[in-house]
């Protein structure tokens, strides 16, 4: 017997190869494309290694200039959250466009309902969570900027986040998930989405369809820059809809292309070139996003880069041949799948182990903080993401779970009850 038989690495490696398909999102309509998780992949990827590096280099106030210049060159997570508002405004629009192909009206009813069994619960028990733990506990987070930054109590943060108001209310990111500001922009779509497809369906024809679309994404791009040159960056309108509206609309546009199967006649490989190119631009995008050696006032170019890239980047999944099956990978559609859990446990992960690793192993250079991102945090961070994602999240996936679990509560309180017999007995 071979001694990896005895230590079950036969089997290790058998759930190695089989938990992707074990663990794959269940989708409402049944059907499921790949190469979307593959997407959500290249979203995710950014914003957890900005983030790990950043968490690191937090807690080392001897890195040099140059070292911190450096930093620059790892593509910041923005681009990714971005990226993920695209990729909702496809899916949302998809959903609308098949109602509507079938002359059949969009039930809002389960749209909504959807919305909220799905995406609510992963989200409240990750807030729950956090709060109790900060309140009962004495945990002070360490270079928590956006928690030490936040001028309302924990409380009051934590019910403003519960309702997705946070951004409006405060203009500031959550104290206890700084990442959810992205959510309350996504909710605040969500609630506008079936006015707006009901209002774009009055046009009759697919081409003047795409001819709005086209027209509502360079509107809403030019305002979005408005705002931003009117009151900076960090203005009143920086976590609401207005900022961002447009690169939602990318996603439908995109939705709208490919229903219509309006995409251009390009070969496979010449689709495979343009969406590694776009992938390379959509990187840099978020290069240039921090860099100092970038002008503040020409961020708005990186929006267009980031819009065509977007769009060349979808096309390459769909019509590609090479950049669609990476997109199709097992753990590449897994850990994108998990995307949402990761994104949920990911800072908290990162701020409890960043620093005690830091004080533990004393990193005096940039390379052994990197190394102990992407060795040591990395790694943790996905473990718990997947788990989440297992645990947590992919259960309310199933569609209309809270009236099977109602069913399947009442059949075990009703076995548990004496029969008839057993109570003559």
């Amino acid at each position: 017997m071979r001694i990896y038989d005895l230590c079950g690495w036969e089997n290790t490696v058998k759930l190695i190869k089989e938990l992707p398909a074990l663990l794959r999102r269940i989708t409402t309509s049944g059907s499921y494309k790949p190469e979307i998780d593959g997407l959500r992949f290249l979203a995710i990827l950014p914003v957890v290694l900005w983030h790990g590096i950043q968490r690191v280099s937090r807690a080392q106030p001897n890195l040099s200039p140059d070292e911190r210049s450096l930093m620059q060159l790892v593509p910041a997570a923005s681009i990714g959250v971005v990226l993920f508002l695209s990729i909702s405004g496809f899916i949302i629009s998809s959903q609308f466009i098949r109602a509507h192909a079938a002359g059949r009206p969009m039930n809002l009813g389960s749209y909504f309902y959807r919305r909220v069994t799905r995406i609510e619960p992963p989200y409240l028990l990750l807030l729950l969570v956090s709060y109790l733990f900060l309140t009962l506990s004495s945990y002070e987070p360490v270079n928590a900027v956006a928690f030490w930054r936040g001028s309302q109590s924990l409380t009051e943060s934590f019910f403003a986040s519960v309702v997705y108001l946070h951004g409006i209310i405060y203009n500031q990111m959550p104290r206890l998930f700084p990442g959810g500001w992205s959510l309350e922009v996504e909710v605040q779509f969500y609630i506008i989405a079936p006015a707006l497809f009901a209002s774009l369906f009055l046009i009759r024809t697919v081409k003047q369809q795409l001819v709005v679309s086209i027209l509502l994404v360079t509107v809403t791009f030019a305002v979005s820059r408005y705002f931003e040159a009117a009151f900076g960056y960090t203005g009143p309108r920086r976590y609401t809809l207005i900022r961002y509206f447009f690169y939602f609309w990318v996603g439908v546009l995109i939705a709208q292309i490919n229903a219509a199967g309006k995409w251009p006649k390009w070969s496979r490989t010449t689709w495979d070139v343009l969406a590694l190119t776009a992938l390379v631009a959509y990187l840099c995008s978020g290069t240039a996003q921090h860099s100092t050696w970038w002008p503040k006032n020409a961020l708005g170019l990186l929006d267009v880069v980031r819009i065509v890239a977007f769009i060349l980047m979808f096309g390459g999944a769909i019509n590609g041949h090479a950049f669609a099956r990476f997109c199709a990978l097992p753990w590449i559609c897994l850990i994108g799948g998990a995307c949402y859990s990761i994104y949920l446990t990911h800072v908290q992960v990162m701020q409890l182990v960043a620093p005690a690793l830091a004080e533990i192993l004393h990193p005096e250079s940039l390379g052994a903080a990197t190394m102990i991102a992407v060795v040591a945090i990395l790694p943790l961070v996905l473990i718990v993401g997947l788990t989440f994602y297992a645990l947590v999240e992919r259960p309310f996936m199933i569609p209309r779970w809270p009236e099977k679990l109602v069913s399947w509560i009442g059949r075990k309180f009703r076995r548990s009850l004496p029969t008839e017999s057993a109570g003559k007995l």
